[in-house]
């Protein structure tokens, strides 16, 4: 009679239950052990931004420091000029009889 395969002590690797059973590093990702998490509100993000970006000397960290910050003043109108249309310099011209 033949036995049947015996699954080895020792499982390593990326594949199917051993995966499974090892779990992942990145399970714990976002768990926090306070009691309260404050999230930030968007203008004193905005200055810790700011902040940041006059500390920062990798370029990779200065780079998305500017793009978050560019984000936040599109959306805020922040820095924004609109064009003023220009003032008329006659009243318009109608035609007689209309």
């Amino acid at each position: 009679m033949m036995k049947s395969r015996q699954k080895p002590e020792n499982l390593n690797g990326n594949f199917g239950a051993a995966r499974i059973r090892s779990g992942s590093r990145l399970a714990d990702i976002g768990m926090t052990s306070a009691e309260h998490v404050r999230a930030v509100p968007p203008s004193e993000y905005y200055g810790r931004l700011q902040q940041a970006l006059v500390i920062a000397q990798d370029p990779k960290l200065v780079q998305f420091l500017r793009t978050e910050i560019l984000k936040y003043e599109r959306q805020r109108g922040i820095g924004e000029t609109r064009f003023q249309q220009p003032e008329r310099t006659a009243p318009p011209y109608r035609t007689p009889g209309c």
